[in-house]
């Protein structure tokens, strides 16, 4: 897997990296996030709203669906 290098584009410092995806990865990240939809879409929009200002795991109840 290739890695990628973040850079600050003032001082030119690598500030992180990370492991690029694979297509095989990203189509199977893109299916679960499909398979997920239905369920967001169903979720109350103040919990939605909620869901996205914090961390999920500390404010969605339903999230991620059974």
């Amino acid at each position: 897997m290739n890695t990628l290098s973040i850079h600050n584009p003032a001082t030119g410092e690598q500030i992180a990296s990370l492991e690029a995806d694979t297509a095989a990865s990203v189509a199977a990240k893109a299916a679960a996030a499909r398979a997920a939809q239905p369920a967001w879409a169903a979720m109350p929009l103040a919990e939605r709203r909620a869901c996205i200002a914090t961390p999920w795991y500390a404010s969605c109840s339903r999230w991620p669906p059974p």
